[in-house]
């Protein structure tokens, strides 16, 4: 199996214009660990000091909770992770038949709910309607292949244009 090792540094700063009284921050810095990925090394410096406690989500999601109660001019989160990244298995022809039954089942569970109902950003326009319509979508055999045909049909279709979205952009 081959094996591929990175250092990853990340640094956010936060300079204020003038001193913050405290503060209280959740951050995701620390990479998952999976069949794939393995962590060799983390490491999270937080300046002012802060002791971070390390909560972990329903998918596995380290978040680091801190707080300062002290005023600050600037706020410097540093983080340091060596990993090692093996080669991904090819991707089978298709899932089992009963995938689109598992997905049903987990729809309306709190985990997955954000994932698999609207939202105020994320309500199907009469614009996505109509592409849906044109290009023919609808739910194939499987959700592996549903799934990477969507993801040929927008390759195809759309570019995408630097600037011309942003966090808060509607489908």
């Amino acid at each position: 199996m081959t094996v591929v090792r990175y250092h990853i540094e990340h640094l956010t700063s936060y300079y204020y214009q003038s001193p913050a009284k405290g503060c209280v921050m959740s951050v995701c810095l620390r990479p998952r660990q999976d069949e794939r990925q393995k962590i060799i090394g983390f490491s999270l410096d937080i300046q002012p000091a802060a002791e971070p406690s390390d909560e972990i989500d329903f998918l596995g999601n380290h978040h680091h909770v801190f707080n300062i109660h002290r005023r600050h001019q600037q706020l410097s989160i540093v983080v340091g992770s060596d990993i090692e990244l093996s080669v991904p298995q090819p991707l089978p022809d298709r899932l089992p038949a009963d995938s689109w039954q598992t997905i049903e089942q987990q729809k309306n569970s709190f985990d997955y709910w954000h994932f698999t109902h609207p939202s105020e950003l994320t309500n199907p326009s009469p614009r996505l309607q109509e592409f849906i319509s044109e290009q023919g979508i609808a739910k194939q055999a499987d959700p592996l292949t549903s799934i990477l045909a969507l993801n040929d049909l927008l390759y195809e279709h759309f570019t995408y244009q630097p600037g011309s979205t942003s966090v808060s952009s509607t489908i």
